[in-house]
């Protein structure tokens, strides 16, 4: 009977701490991504090979650098006209991390693509894009005829389950003097339910 007691109190104690969780789930996933087919900006190509030899490390052809392409927060809402559609374009040396004087230094270098006027879907009406760094220190302005943007077949969209709503999804193509791009630029929300089995959880997440 002690036992039994103990029993019921240690299961009483345990349970004061941890519940049962499963059942349908509502998910909600964003597919906010740029597929990047190619990047080649010279601008870049020549700060990343300034500072390489300026470290004096071994890099051939770029292959101790990173690239990552990102659009902006993605929003539910209509979008400004005057607001741009913004995307990141962030570029880093993994080499260049060092230490000095407990400080932590890396070398990376941040772009920022702002495509103006595009409040579609397929942003078929963009109006121009801006390319440029923090301080406008390099800047070009791209009007209609200098890029190309296409539609895209929504049923290849990535992640994409149960109710999706879309904010953007299309290709953009530059090939200008200096710069040639072809991403992919997919933003949307995907929202569905999904069967978890039954198991315990802890309260305090």
């Amino acid at each position: 009977m002690v036992r039994l007691e103990r029993f019921v109190l240690v299961f009483v104690l345990a349970s004061l701490f941890w519940a049962c969780d499963g059942g349908w789930k509502d998910r909600s996933e964003r597919i906010d991504v740029v597929v990047e087919k190619e990047t080649k900006i010279d601008f870049l190509d020549s700060a990343a090979l300034h500072a390489i030899d300026s470290a004096g490390i071994e890099c051939e052809d770029f292959s101790c650098r990173s690239f990552e392409v990102s659009t902006s927060e993605w929003r539910r809402d209509t979008v400004d006209r005057y607001e741009p559609l913004k995307i990141y374009i962030e570029t880093e040396i993994d080499t260049i991390n060092y230490t000095k004087d407990y400080t932590v230094y890396r070398w990376n270098r941040w772009l920022y693509l702002e495509i103006y006027g595009c409040q579609t879907i397929e942003c078929l009406d963009a109006e121009k894009i801006v390319l440029h760094n923090d301080d406008y220190s390099y800047s070009v302005l791209l009007k209609k005829g200098d890029f190309t943007i296409s539609k895209l077949d929504k049923s290849k969209m990535p992640s994409a389950q149960g109710e999706v709503y879309v904010m953007h999804y299309f290709n953009l193509k530059i090939d200008v003097e200096g710069i040639r791009i072809n991403w992919n630029v997919q933003m949307a929300q995907s929202e569905y339910t999904e069967w978890v089995p039954y198991h315990f959880v802890p309260l305090w997440g």
